[in-house]
């Protein structure tokens, strides 16, 4: 019939669903950082209310004001290297918002990444992994269609052998079609034709869920082969981004064992960026012949580095609060200066000075005299 001919034609030509990748969070409520007397008119909001970039991620990630300073030498040359890395920094230097960036909010939307704290296991890298995966999948459906019934098989595996297959299902389910993006944008007929488009990958990738042996288990070279055969059918390039923020008693143990496994990784599609603390350089046992796939890195500012993110940060906050004012009109160059020498470079030390600076600044204005 004709109409059925002209709704074979809408489908074909119907524009594909494009990735929106990472998920950025949502805009910050300033006024949770707003300043009491005497700054409410001369400094609205504070551009720096937290030490720590755990607590920080609403203002330094949100799509309205991308406060993260991507400009430091060694974030660039870390996101151009496809090579498992070690970072180190002092306390206070930013590796946390900086694995932050890597790992969830801020990398390239062609590349799979996840992040985490702590001391990870693979178990713990393989949820982590799979959870982005099934995010991924959750937020664009239709983009399941590039796969054929193998490789669809196999990405149920992925994320079943990782996540169980009842919370598979539980994700697929909560999926609110109507609210996406690629289904809001089409007008009238298209609209529904989209609709109907989601549901029917979603439907099928449940059914290929629901039919999958509940008693198959991968091993972590196994899966992460088939993880990384999925991300490339998906549109991913390799290698997968693994950033561990790493910390905790056994750190000194955890490094040497996961820097025996993670030589191989490369080979299934997969690197680590691992940040730890300077402290424990020494403690390192590095694998023989390392210097092809590890690389070993430094944390660190100068004067002029940490002034540049600091006026970056303010500017990004104070646009998004439609407010004019400049930092010199807050703290002179001088000052501004003066501080950052004050906080030996460090920017949490820099925070710290900041914020007790303005708890001391009775007419609003800071200067040499607090």
């Amino acid at each position: 019939s004709e109409d059925l001919r002209d709704a074979v034609q809408t489908v074909i030509h119907l524009t594909e669903q494009s990735p929106t990748w990472p998920l950025y969070l949502k805009k910050p409520d300033l006024a949770l950082f707003a300043l009491g007397e005497p700054w409410q008119e001369r400094l609205p909001v504070n551009p720096f209310p937290n030490e720590y970039a755990e607590d920080d991620r609403e203002l330094l990630f949100s799509r309205e004001t991308l406060a993260f300073w991507e400009e430091h030498p060694l974030y660039q040359k870390v996101t151009r290297t496809d090579k498992t890395e070690i970072i180190t920094g002092e306390s206070g230097t930013g590796k946390t918002a900086m694995a932050l960036a890597l790992g969830e909010y801020l990398h390239d939307k062609d590349t799979l990444a996840c992040y985490l704290p702590g001391l990870p296991e693979e178990r713990d890298i393989q949820y982590a992994l799979a959870q982005k995966m099934l995010t991924f999948i959750c937020w664009h459906p239709t983009l399941l269609r590039r796969l054929g019934q193998d490789s669809r098989v196999l990405l149920v595996r992925v994320c079943a052998n990782a996540l169980g297959a009842p919370y598979v299902l539980a994700a697929l389910d909560s999926v609110s079609v109507e609210d996406l993006s690629y289904v809001k944008e089409g007008q009238d007929r298209e609209r529904e034709i989209r609709s109907d488009i989601v549901r029917s990958q979603l439907r099928l990738f449940r059914d290929t869920v629901a039919s999958l042996p509940t008693n198959h288990y991968d091993t972590f070279e196994v899966w992460s082969k088939a993880l990384a055969h999925c991300a490339q059918a998906l549109g991913f390039k390799l290698p997968i981004r693994v950033v561990i923020d790493a910390s905790g008693e056994h750190l000194a143990e955890w490094i040497n064992d996961i820097l025996s496994r993670v030589s191989s990784w490369k080979m299934n599609g997969m690197i680590a960026k691992i940040f730890v603390s300077s402290n424990i350089e020494n403690t390192v046992r590095f694998p023989i012949n390392h210097s092809g796939w590890l690389v070993v890195s430094k944390l660190e500012w100068d004067a002029a580095l940490l002034s540049q993110m600091l006026d970056h940060r303010f500017e990004n906050i104070m646009t998004v609060q439609e407010c004019r004012i400049k930092r010199p009109e807050i703290a002179s160059d001088e000052l501004w200066a003066q501080m950052i020498v004050q906080a030996k470079v460090n920017p949490r030390c820099f925070v710290r000075l900041w914020n007790r600076m303005l708890s001391l600044a009775t007419i609003g204005i800071l200067d040499e005299t607090i």
